[in-house]
C-alpha cells in the first residue's frame, strides 16, 4: 500500500541518494501503518456484517508485511535507490489493484489508493516517477474493469453481495474518469514536487549564504581589535564580542542581568540616549575613565550609536570602544618628558651660571680660613660655609647628571656582583641604620649584561638609599633579581622591596618628577635621575606602594648577553 510520506523534515532537502534513502525508509514504515489501518477497518466492517470469508484480505495483509520485511532486507544491500523506489511503488500499485478487486472492482471505495501512490511517487521520484506510476495504475485499473465487464473474472460475493449490472458506457466512463484523475494527480503532484525541490534548492542556497554570512560576521566580531557591545533600548546587553569580554573582564556574557550601566560607570546610559537623539548623526563619543565592576578603573575611547531595524525604528544601541589606558600613560609620559626636557635645560643653565662662582667662593673661604686666626665661633661659621658650599656643589652635579646625562658606556658586567658591591657600600656608609636587615635573592643565571657600570651603580645606590630613608625606625630591605621572558622579549628584573612608610596613591605618579620629594633634606633628583638612566639603557622602572605597607621598586633591563 502507498502512503503520504512525512515530507516536512525533508522539505528543504535536495533529492540526493541519502535523501532518497530517507524517503524510502519512511515509505516502508508508513506502508505498514496505513495497511494495518485500512485492512483493520475492512475486517471490522465484515465482522459487523457477519461475513463468512475474509481470507483474501488476510492474504493481502500478510503479503504486505512480507514485502515490507523483504524491502527492509534489500534496503541494507541495494545501492540504486531509484530502482528500489520503483519496485516498491509498483508493488504498492499491484496490492492496491488486488484490494480494488476484492472490494467491488468498479464499485470499490478504495480506488483513491492509486492516487495516493501517484502522489507518493511524485514526492519520492518527482514528476517523471509520478507519470510512470500513473501510467501503470491506468493500465492495471483499466484492465481490471475490462475483465470485470467482460466477466472474465468474477467478484468475491462475500464482500460484494449485490454486484451492479454493468453497461458499456458506465464502464468506459468510469475508466476514463479514473485515468484522468490518475494523470491529473500525477501532473499536479509532480509539478508541486518539482516546485518544492526548486524552492528547496533556492532556500538551501540562501541558507548556505546566510550561514557563510553569519560565519563571516562571527569571524569579524571575533578578530576585530575593537570592543563591541549591543543593547536593547533599556540598556540590557544582548551581544558582546570577545574583545569586549577581554577589555571589560566579563566572565559570563550570557548573564541576563548584565546592563550597559554596569560596565561603563559612571557614564549615564539614559543621558547618552538623549544626547544621541539631539544630534543629527545620532552618534556620541566619550574619552573617559570608566569604573568597570569587574576590572576597575581604566581609560577608554567609546562611541555609541543607535541600532535600527529595516524600518528605521530604534531597537537598541551599538557601543564600540577601545582600551586607551596604555595610550593615556604614554601621553602622560610624553608630557613628563617635555617637562623634564624643559627643566633639564633650566638646570643646565643654572649649573653653568652657578658652578664657577661657587668654586671661587669655596676656594676663597678656604684661603681665608687658612690665613686668619679665628675664634671658636668664627671657625664654626667657616665650617658651615664650606659644608654648605659642598652640598650646593653636589646639588649642581645632580642637576648636570639629570639635565645632560651622558650616553651609557656599555661594557659586559656581572649584575649580581654590582648589586652585592652596592649593598656592601650601603652597609658601611655613614648614617646607615643598622636596624635595617638586608635580604638578597639573586638569580644565578643570565647575569652578564651590557651596562654602563657607573650609571647602573648610581641607580642601585639611589634606590637602596631611598628604601633605607623610608624605614627610619628599621625594617627589612629585600633585593631580588630574576630573568623574565615575555615572547621574544627577555629582560632582567631587579626588585627593591622595603617595609617602610610607603607612598600614598596621589604621590606615586609624581615620584619620578624632578624636584619632587617628601623628605626634609631631599633634592627630588635621585629617583628621576635613576629613571633617566634606566630609560637610556632601554629599560623601565615601576613603583607599587601602599601607605604603611612599604614600597616595591622594579627595574627591568634588557637581557642582551649571558654567560
Amino acid at each position: 500500500m502507498s502512503y503520504w510520506p512525512d515530507i516536512l523534515p525533508n522539505f528543504l532537502e535536495s533529492n540526493t541518494d541519502s535523501h532518497l534513502k530517507n524517503k524510502i525508509r519512511w515509505l516502508m514504515i508508513s506502508r505498514v501503518i496505513v495497511v494495518t489501518i485500512l485492512f483493520g477497518s475492512i475486517t471490522f466492517v465484515n465482522i459487523k456484517q457477519e461475513s463468512s470469508s475474509l481470507s483474501p484480505f488476510y492474504i493481502l495483509i500478510a503479503a504486505t508485511y512480507l514485502l515490507t520485511v523483504l524491502y527492509a532486507v534489500l534496503y541494507r544491500y541495494l545501492n540504486n535507490m531509484t530502482v528500489f523506489a520503483y519496485i516498491q511503488l509498483i508493488g504498492d500499485v499491484l496490492l492496491e489493484i488486488c484490494l480494488i478487486y476484492f472490494t467491488g472492482g468498479i464499485e470499490s471505495t478504495f480506488s483513491f489508493t492509486l492516487i495516493v501512490s501517484i502522489i507518493t511517487a511524485s514526492i519520492v521520484l518527482s514528476r517523471r516517477g509520478s507519470l510512470i506510476i500513473a501510467s501503470i495504475s491506468s493500465i492495471l485499473y483499466g484492465l481490471l474493469l475490462d475483465l470485470q465487464y467482460f466477466e472474465v473474472i468474477s467478484l468475491p460475493s462475500s464482500y460484494v453481495p449485490n454486484p451492479v449490472a454493468l453497461t458499456n458506457s458506465y464502464v468506459l466512463h468510469t475508466i476514463f474518469v479514473n485515468i484522468c484523475a490518475f494523470y491529473l494527480a500525477a501532473l499536479l503532484s509532480g509539478y508541486l514536487a518539482e516546485s518544492r525541490e526548486k524552492i528547496g534548492q533556492k532556500l538551501m542556497a540562501k541558507e548556505e549564504d546566510l550561514m557563510e554570512l553569519r560565519a563571516f560576521n562571527e569571524d569579524v566580531l571575533k578578530n576585530i581589535s575593537t570592543g563591541l557591545v549591543v543593547t536593547d533600548i533599556q540598556g540590557k546587553i544582548t551581544l558582546v564580542n570577545e574583545t569586549a569580554l577581554k577589555i571589560l573582564d566579563i566572565k559570563n556574557a550570557d548573564d541576563s542581568r548584565l546592563f550597559w550601566k554596569d560596565v561603563f560607570q559612571p557614564l549615564d546610559f539614559n543621558q547618552a540616549i538623549q544626547s544621541m537623539k539631539e544630534r543629527i548623526n545620532h552618534i556620541i563619543k566619550y574619552n573617559e575613565f570608566i569604573d568597570c565592576k569587574n576590572r576597575g578603573l581604566f581609560f577608554i575611547g567609546l562611541t555609541i550609536t543607535f541600532l535600527k531595524d529595516g524600518k528605521g525604528q530604534i531597537k537598541g544601541t551599538i557601543t564600540c570602544f577601545q582600551d586607551l589606558t596604555e595610550y593615556k600613560k604614554m601621553e602622560e609620559k610624553m608630557k613628563e618628558a617635555e617637562i623634564l626636557a624643559t627643566i633639564g635645560g633650566m638646570a643646565a643653565g643654572i649649573a653653568h651660571e652657578l658652578r664657577n662662582p661657587l668654586a671661587s667662593i669655596k676656594g676663597s673661604i678656604q684661603l681665608l680660613a687658612e690665613g686668619l686666626t679665628l675664634d671658636q665661633d668664627q671657625k664654626a661659621l667657616m665650617d658651615i660655609m664650606l659644608r654648605e658650599s659642598t652640598n650646593l656643589n653636589s646639588i649642581i652635579n645632580e642637576f648636570l647628571t639629570f639635565a645632560r646625562p651622558k650616553p651609557p658606556y656599555l661594557e659586559m658586567c656581572n649584575l649580581n656582583l654590582l648589586i652585592n658591591d652596592t649593598l656592601t657600600m650601603l652597609r658601611n656608609s655613614e648614617g646607615f641604620n643598622h636596624g635595617i636587615s638586608i635580604i638578597t635573592d639573586l638569580d644565578p643565571d643570565n647575569n652578564y649584561l651590557e651596562l654602563d657600570i657607573n650609571q647602573i651603580r648610581q641607580v642601585l645606590w639611589n634606590l637602596a638609599i631611598n628604601a633605607c630613608q623610608a624605614m627610619p625606625d628599621g625594617g627589612t630591605l629585600s633585593v631580588k633579581s630574576m630573568t623574565k621572558i615575555n615572547g621574544k622579549l627577555s629582560y632582567k628584573l631587579i626588585e627593591f622591596l622595603d617595609t617602610g612608610v610607603g607612598i600614598s596613591k596621589e604621590h606615586i605618579s609624581r615620584v619620578f618628577h624632578p624636584f619632587y620629594t617628601t623628605k626634609e633634606k631631599g633634592t627630588g633628583l635621585g629617583l628621576c635621575t635613576a629613571y633617566r638612566i634606566v630609560e637610556s639603557h632601554g629599560g623601565k622602572i615601576d613603583l607599587e606602594s601602599k601607605p604603611g605597607k612599604g614600597s616595591l621598586f622594579s627595574i627591568r633591563l634588557p637581557l642582551t648577553a649571558s654567560a
